[in-house]
Parts: C-alpha cells; sequence; structure tokens
C-alpha cells in the first residue's frame, strides 16, 4: 500500500468518526435510554481537604453537590502510585491482573527503565468495553495511555506521552490541539523556580480543562471521563503553601462548575480522586536501613546510577537542577564527601545544622551507588513503596537463591520493619508491611515487588536516597524537601437522577467505580472485576445477579464521613 492509499484511509476514518460524534452525524449509535455520565478525576483530593475548605466556604459548587448526591472515602490500590491507582480505577482490577504498578519498568541494577506503554495493561479497561457496546466515549488526559488508541469516540493521552508521539484520536482532533498549541503535562519542577512552575501548572491545567470543555459541548458522548494531575503537583511541590493549595482547589471548583453547567440534568456527575495527599514530617531512607541491616552494600556517589521515576525518564534528569555554584564548588573539591573526609563526626554534624538550607543545596546531591554482586536486598523505588529479593535468575546481577533463602530473607526483613522505630520519637515507623501475594492476585503477580510498605499513618516519606541525616530517619524539609504522602483515601462523590442526596457511603474502594458506570449503562458483564456496584448510592436500586463481580480483594470497613 503506497502511501497516498494509506493518507486516504486514515482520512476516511477521520471522517466517519467526525460524523459519528457530531450531533447531526447519521453514524450516531446513542445508547437506547439515552444515560450520560461524566467523571472527573482529581489526582491527589482528599475529602479531609475539601471538607476543611467548604467550612471556610471557599467550594461553593462541591458543597452543593455534596447536599445533593453521595460521597465517601474511596480506598485506592496499592501501591500507592498514579499508574496503579489510575489502572485499577480503569479496569476494576488489582495490579496482579492489570500489571501496571508504576509509570515506569526496571529491573534491579538497570538504570534505564522503559515507560509503559498501551500494551501494559493485560486487563480489558474501560474504552475497551464501553466500545463493545457501541457507546460514543471522549476520554481526555488518561495518564496510563501513552499514546493515541483508536476508540467510538475521541482519545487523548497523558502525561507519560513522550513529546513526539501523537496523543489524541482521531487525527482531527490531535491536529486542533495542536494547533491550540496544547501539551499532555508541564516539565517537572526543577526545570523552573517556584513561581514559574505554579504558573506552569495552572496554565496547563487551564489548557486541559478548556480543551476538554469544548469537546463535551462540541461533540456528542455518552460517557465523558478526564483527570487532571495539577492538584497532585501542587501538593508535591507546595504542599507547605496553604494559600497555594487553596488556591487550586478553588480554581478546580470553578472549573466544575462550569462543566456542571454544560451537561444535561439527567447525567450522572462523579467526581473521584485515585488517592488523598497528608502532610509528612519524616523521610525513612529504606535503602540506608538495608544497608545497616548489612542486606545491601553500597558507595556513596554524586552520579545517580538508578532512574526510578517517570520525570527522569521523560526528561533529561539533569536538567536545571545543577547550579552554576555547585558545579564551581565540585571542581574546586568542596564536596560532602571531602568534607567528611577531614572533619570529625560531631564537628561536621554541628556544622551542617549550622548551614541553612539555602546554603546546604548548593553542595552536589549525593546518591547511592549499589553494589549488586553482594546486595540480597533493596528498596524499589518511592513509587513501588516496596522491597525486592535481589533474586538469581530474575534480577541481572541476582544473589540470593530461590524457594528457602528467598522467604527466609523475606520473613527477616518483615520483622525487622515491623519492630523498627522511629530513633527520636519511639514510634513504629511502619503501619503495614505485606508479602505480595498476599495483597495482590493475578497472573502478573511475579510483577510485584517482593514486600509492599505502608508507613505509619502515613506520616513517614519512603526514601531510596542517601541519608542526609545521621541517622536513617531524618527531618522531611531537609536539602531536598518532601511535603506530602500520598493517603490510601481518595474522593467520590457523585450525583444524579437517581442517586440519593446528602448521603455518606462507606466501603469503597477504587475497583468499585467502572463495574457501577457499566451498571448505569446496562452493561453486566463477566470481566473478573475486583469490585462490585455501588448499589447504595441509588435510591431505586434493583438487586439483580451479578455474577460478573469476583471479588477477590478483601475489602476493608471505612469510618463515614461526618460533616
Amino acid at each position: 500500500m503506497d502511501n497516498i492509499q494509506q493518507i486516504l484511509i486514515e482520512r476516511a476514518e477521520d471522517l466517519e468518526s467526525e460524523n459519528e460524534l457530531k450531533p447531526g452525524g447519521k453514524l450516531m449509535n446513542r445508547n437506547s435510554n439515552k444515560t450520560k455520565v461524566l467523571v472527573v478525576g482529581l489526582d491527589g483530593a482528599s475529602l479531609p481537604h475539601i471538607q476543611s475548605l467548604i467550612a471556610k466556604k471557599k467550594l461553593p459548587f462541591l458543597q452543593k453537590m455534596m447536599v445533593a448526591g453521595s460521597y465517601g472515602n474511596l480506598k485506592s490500590s496499592l501501591p500507592l502510585n498514579s499508574a496503579a491507582s489510575w489502572a485499577s480505577f480503569f479496569s476494576g482490577k488489582n495490579p496482579g491482573k492489570h500489571n501496571i504498578y508504576d509509570f515506569v519498568k526496571f529491573n534491579g541494577s538497570l538504570s534505564e527503565p522503559s515507560i509503559i506503554n498501551n500494551n501494559t495493561s493485560k486487563s480489558d479497561l474501560i474504552w475497551h468495553i464501553t466500545d463493545k457496546h457501541s457507546l460514543k466515549t471522549i476520554y481526555f488526559n488518561i495518564p496510563i495511555v501513552t499514546e493515541s488508541v483508536k476508540v467510538n469516540g475521541i482519545m487523548v493521552s497523558g502525561f507519560a506521552t513522550s513529546g513526539d508521539t501523537p496523543f489524541a484520536y482521531p487525527n482531527s482532533i490531535h491536529q486542533d490541539l495542536l494547533d491550540s498549541n496544547y501539551k499532555t503535562d508541564s516539565a517537572p519542577f526543577w526545570h523552573f523556580k517556584a513561581d514559574d512552575y505554579f504558573n506552569e501548572i495552572k496554565q496547563t491545567f487551564e489548557k486541559q480543562s478548556n480543551s476538554f470543555h469544548q469537546l463535551i459541548k462540541e461533540h456528542y458522548w455518552d460517557l465523558a471521563i478526564v483527570t487532571f494531575n495539577a492538584l497532585s503537583k501542587i501538593l508535591q511541590s507546595f504542599g507547605d503553601e496553604q494559600d497555594k493549595v487553596e488556591f487550586f482547589y478553588s480554581l478546580f471548583d470553578s472549573y466544575l462548575q462550569r462543566l456542571f453547567d454544560s451537561i444535561g440534568e439527567n447525567t450522572y456527575f462523579l467526581l473521584l480522586s485515585n488517592h488523598g495527599f497528608k502532610p509528612v514530617t519524616k523521610k525513612f531512607f529504606v535503602n540506608e536501613w538495608l544497608w545497616e541491616l548489612g542486606l545491601l552494600n553500597r558507595k556513596i556517589t554524586t552520579k545517580q546510577s538508578r532512574i526510578t521515576d517517570i520525570d527522569e525518564v521523560l526528561f533529561n534528569p539533569n536538567g536545571n537542577r545543577e547550579a552554576l555554584l555547585t558545579k564551581l564548588l565540585t571542581k574546586s573539591g568542596i564536596t560532602k564527601k571531602n568534607i567528611r573526609s577531614i572533619l570529625p563526626n560531631s564537628t561536621r554534624e554541628t556544622l551542617k545544622q549550622a548551614l541553612p538550607l539555602s546554603v546546604r543545596k548548593f553542595f552536589h546531591r549525593e546518591y547511592l551507588d549499589i553494589k549488586w554482586g553482594k546486595t540480597q536486598a533493596y528498596f524499589v523505588s518511592e513509587n513501588v513503596q516496596g522491597i525486592n529479593i535481589n533474586l538469581k535468575g530474575r534480577e541481572p546481577y541476582g544473589i540470593a537463591e530461590p524457594g528457602k533463602e528467598f522467604e527466609q530473607l523475606r520473613d527477616k526483613i518483615i520483622s525487622e520493619l515491623y519492630h523498627y522505630k522511629d530513633p527520636y520519637t519511639f514510634e513504629h515507623i511502619v503501619e503495614e508491611v505485606h508479602k505480595k501475594e498476599d495483597i495482590f492476585q493475578g497472573e502478573n503477580l511475579e510483577n510485584a515487588p517482593d514486600i509492599l510498605i505502608v508507613p505509619f499513618e502515613n506520616n513517614y516519606y519512603l526514601d531510596s536516597n542517601k541519608r542526609t541525616s545521621r541517622m536513617v530517619v531524618g527531618a522531611a524539609n531537609d536539602e531536598y524537601p518532601v511535603y506530602g504522602n500520598k493517603d490510601r483515601n481518595g474522593v467520590f462523590l457523585m450525583t444524579g437522577p437517581n442517586i440519593k442526596q446528602g448521603t455518606t457511603i462507606s466501603n469503597l474502594t477504587i475497583y468499585d467505580i467502572v463495574p457501577t458506570i457499566l451498571h448505569l449503562f446496562g452493561i453486566n458483564e463477566n470481566k473478573g472485576f475486583d469490585g462490585k456496584v455501588v448499589s447504595n448510592i441509588f435510591s431505586d436500586f434493583e438487586h439483580k445477579d451479578e455474577t460478573y463481580i469476583t471479588n477477590s480483594i478483601q475489602k476493608e470497613e471505612f469510618v463515614p464521613i461526618v460533616t
């Protein structure tokens, strides 16, 4: 087939899609009962934050929605990161089935991990099901979609899309977005000064939100889903600045009002977040702790030997992070390592405390260079929140034997984690520690970390890097500050024709959302979901045969929210 024929075929597909999308299109296939569902995902939003701002009269729209609908905490999946949780939402399944544990896939000592792609998920996602049932859909800014996907409607991929990859289907939508200077995400914080980064997040959100709003007004749809990660970025980088956090919540509130005003009265409106956020006060340097246990061997280096975050894969990991003064200090031999070599412990610790953070940040950052041939276990990453055994036959330089030695190492690490206490407060560092088979079920269990860690009350940030104090536990606001940690409780808020009003719902999990959305369209299929229809939000719910739900993930009790 020559290039001209290919172009004609692609253009024909575009025209067909456009005809289906436009209200007067001949090929439009509306669902028989005219059900419409609009879903908005706010990465990182939490009910306590929303309720505190409602009490301050800062969120008038969300206040009205909580009176008009049903709401509650939405329990997220483990590990607590946006890739695993959004994949769990879009599939209705746990990571052991859908196979997405993080945005990046890496193995042991490999310093160049790969980003997930559209084939990483091993489960049907909601767009596969809605396409099968001929629903007209708009999926916008979908985090786990890394390039354009043909759907029965519109698909716009999310921030994991590389710069030169087509990010929207059909081609006409892709071109329209390109013409409007649309971008799938902002660059990471180290490319900006603080105020510039705040404005960059705001401008990116405004571009994305306006583009989605325009699409839902101009095209016919039965189901429209959009996600935004701007709030998560604000909480990570400006979590200690309440005015900036409140500004973004208020910005979202105004935008949600605009969206709501654009949809019909009989449309179901669903707001959710994949996880929440809580302030943190401490860091737990897990790899340093493993070194103290004698299970990890390392040296200190100024070169980052392991890349574990998607921003560092998509963007130049050095970026603008290294200031000119840092380079001059290093060239002159004034480094942390050299200072440590000539000063006694007590003197250098006193000197460190005397220097303000603004000065300490000019010294070159130090990393752990793990010596794999003498390492039995290592902390995978802040996102995966787990420890892997350096297993023979699985890891590139594995030394631990499968079977008995593997299990003994896991048992030792779990026991030590449960017993380890903060040397300053004497409180336990971890709240839960799990073997992977106790958390995940499915044919992709082998890709999970061997041990999952849940910090105590999410107060401790699990850090894979070198400690910044003499202790394995240090302050969260050190030279490389962290202001918040992901919390397992996200948000669920839904209004609609037969949704109970002013009702608090408990026992919700992120796996329940897709079965509930499909139920609204009368789609009840055996898809091996780990969730079930949230029946107690409906005023007229009829208990029908729900054999398509497996409930393989044990539900946990929630404390109802009191307003």
